[in-house]
């Protein structure tokens, strides 16, 4: 009876456990579906339904109602309806235990009733779109002080163009390569002359050219030319003009890497740069009578807003929130600063160098927001950037690797969560088809049904954990993935009904244990980072302690191995397939290389400027995979191992980034992952600068 006993009260825990998994998976099920509505789809109104019975179903899940209610209350505003306030009011009276949602909602509902008080709130106006320009990347567009023209870079060649908006019509200002790359260019407050970065002699001496837009004549800046090298940093950035046009408010400007350095001040016809400020955060601001500079500063992510004298003097913060604060903009009037934060842009009133009342939420985003200009005529100026990740299948032929089909999204997978961006997407079939599993649109693992009838999501992934590469063991027991950390890789495996995790190797930053043949048993690649002849890829046996080095870190002309793609081990183990890419600045030639498991038969299949990634045949006969090429911006190509011949295949228009994440077991779809970009140019005016 004991016996009995204790096997039914196991039977009921077991139970409850099963009912707590279902209802998590179901309430995650459900936050995806809601997401997609407002984001993807845009249909608000279902959305907040869907929010709604959230919150109503699983009031226990307080981060997820809280997080609903955020979400439902954005809708409510987009919709122009006062159910925003109740939603934000609701977070603030109900879920104390959810700090950053209480702080926003408090943000929202402060931005709300002041807009209420007034009568008139910020107008926001979208000025140009993807559509309307030739141009991708709309993020270095800089405003005339009328408002009726804006300055930008063309990023494939780094030339600057001039476009009128009432005419729509475009000017090449200055020409970029082979000659130069250009970047940065900044209108004079009284419209005539125009600043810019421009990169010379392989993109190694920087100088801040001025160009008058009557004459069109080109001049250097004295005392801005200097060479620069990966690493170095110098205040050479334009990034502001005093009000009179007599002074250059100069930022950091580095190669390879975040601009993090010096800001500086220096007379608009050349001169000596005076350093104001060190460790900024990119862009600074005058204040309207020149006597201040307002920056941000501090390592990523934990940047805050100052406020310093143009004269000396120490500085004083005006940001609260912690982290995460940069590109501050005076006001025309001096009465308030504008920044942004991720979640969107903020405005703090001040008063003689310091600030006069708390920092608002002005205006909020979910996709990725740059400050440009604050300008009297136009108002405050921003891109947005929507670069969403999506997956897409392309069916082959399995016996000749051949298309038999166009690429196409898939038509059931999650949607991107703005709070998760470290780990580039990836996603694998089952060996059977019928499931897939995914990674890098949150911090879970989610496998969905192929035919969207059941979606199980495990939350096990770290905030800054980086997945390099997502498959299914061949018994389909388990999900396999190469996990990055700070504290070094490994492979995980995670069960797929329980969402149990195991790392199959110890973690560590060298060896770091990479892939393993089709069996999980017979085969191991790895990555040696150790100094000397031992550094470099290795393949070992299981039963055996130590391995064969098959490429070395760095080959005989210097060349090293591809960070960028994570070697992979051919289905069978007989071969590793592997990248490697030139370092040099200006260079980026990348290969693609085979080589047997046990260190001979080296071949090169392929080469493009920059090798992004590669997947095998699941009978290792071929390779697919991704770069860049010249000034096409994306290759798709299929390589067969034997012969070495390769066929280019399209890809859907308008994507970027593309990568190649699977070949599914039977041989007939290719998995890859693509960003789907869109970039709009905005002003928000008839914002209140200094009142509360």
């Amino acid at each position: 009876m004991k016996t009995l006993i204790m096997v039914l009260v196991c039977a009921g825990a077991s139970l409850a456990l099963l009912a707590d998994c279902a209802v998590a998976q179901t309430a995650e099920e459900l936050f995806q579906k809601a997401m997609q509505l407002q984001e993807v789809k845009g249909e608000l109104e279902q959305a907040i339904a869907t929010y709604k019975t959230l919150v109503q179903k699983y009031p226990a899940n307080q981060a997820l109602a809280a997080k609903s209610l955020l979400r439902m209350g954005r809708c409510y505003e987009k919709l122009g309806k006062d159910e925003a306030k109740k939603a934000y009011e609701r977070i603030i009276k109900e879920y104390a235990s959810q700090p950053d949602a209480v702080a926003e909602a408090r943000a929202r509902l402060a931005t709300l009733n002041a807009t209420a008080g007034t009568g008139r709130g910020p107008v926001v106006r979208r000025i140009l779109s993807k559509e309307d320009i030739s141009v991708e990347n709309l993020s270095m567009m800089k405003p005339s002080p009328d408002g009726r023209r804006v300055a930008y870079m063309d990023p494939n060649d780094g030339s600057i163009l001039l476009r009128d908006l009432p005419t729509k019509s475009t000017e090449k200002l200055a020409e970029g390569l082979p000659t130069a790359f250009n970047s940065f260019p900044l209108f004079s407050p009284d419209g005539g002359r125009l600043a810019y970065l421009s990169a010379t002699d392989k993109i190694s001496r920087l100088s801040v050219r001025m160009i008058d837009l009557a004459t069109r004549e080109v001049k250097t800046v004295p005392g801005t030319e200097m060479p620069i090298t990966m690493g170095s940093s110098h205040a050479i950035l334009p990034v502001d003009w005093s009000r009179d046009g007599r002074f250059l408010l100069l930022g950091p400007a580095t190669l390879g890497g975040d601009m993090r350095g010096s800001v500086g001040i220096m007379p608009a016809s050349g001169g000596t740069i005076t350093i104001l400020a060190d460790s900024a955060a990119g862009s600074a601001s005058f204040s309207p009578d020149g006597r201040y500079v307002t920056f941000a500063a501090g390592d990523k992510g934990r940047e805050q807003v100052f406020i310093q004298p143009v004269s000396g003097g120490s500085r004083n913060q005006i940001s609260e929130v912690e982290g995460g604060n940069t590109s501050p903009f005076w006001s025309p009037d001096g009465r308030g600063i504008a920044y942004q934060r991720p979640e969107g842009i903020w405005l703090v009133p001040v008063a003689d160098g310091k600030a006069s009342g708390a920092p608002r939420l002005v205006y909020t985003t979910t996709v990725t927001l740059n400050l440009q200009a604050w300008t009297e005529a136009g108002g405050l100026y921003f891109t947005l950037y929507n670069d969403a990740k999506m997956p897409y299948q392309l069916a082959v032929n399995p016996a000749t690797g051949s298309p038999s089909g166009s690429i196409e999204e898939l038509p059931h997978h999650p949607t991107a969560d703005p709070d998760f961006k470290w780990s580039p997407s990836s996603f694998a079939w089952s060996p059977n088809t019928q499931r897939i599993a995914f990674a890098g649109w949150s911090r879970h693992i989610t496998i969905y049904a192929a035919d969207g009838s059941k979606v199980t999501a495990h939350q096990v992934l770290e905030s800054k954990e980086n997945v390099r590469s997502l498959w299914w063991s061949k018994d389909e027991g388990e999900v396999l993935y190469f996990s990055l950390l700070s504290k070094g890789g490994a492979i995980v495996a995670l069960d797929p009904v329980t969402g149990k995790i195991r790392e199959l190797f110890p973690r560590s930053m060298s060896p770091i244990v990479i892939s393993q043949s089709d069996d999980g048993h017979r085969k191991l690649a790895y990555y040696r980072s150790d100094a000397g002849a031992k550094h470099g890829l290795v393949v070992m046996e299981t039963n055996q302690s130590e391995g064969k080095l098959v490429a070395p870190g760095t080959d005989s002309n210097g060349v090293e191995l591809s960070s960028a793609v994570i070697a992979r081990l051919s289905p069978q183990g007989d071969y590793v397939l592997f990248g490697r890419q030139i370092r040099k600045p200006g260079e980026g030639m990348g290969s693609l290389w085979i080589v047997r498991s046990d260190g001979t038969g080296l071949r090169k299949l392929g080469s493009v400027d920059f090798l992004s990634s590669f997947v095998w045949h699941p009978s290792g006969r071929f390779i697919a995979y991704t770069g860049t090429m010249g000034k096409k911006p994306e290759v798709f190509r299929i390589v067969e191992v034997a012969s070495g011949v390769e066929r280019n295949l399209p890809l859907p228009e308008g994507v970027r980034n593309a990568r190649v994440t699977d070949w599914s077991r039977d041989g007939k779809l290719i998995g890859l992952v693509a960003n789907q970009s869109s970039w709009e140019y905005w002003s928000l005016q008839a914002l209140q600068q200094g009142g509360q």
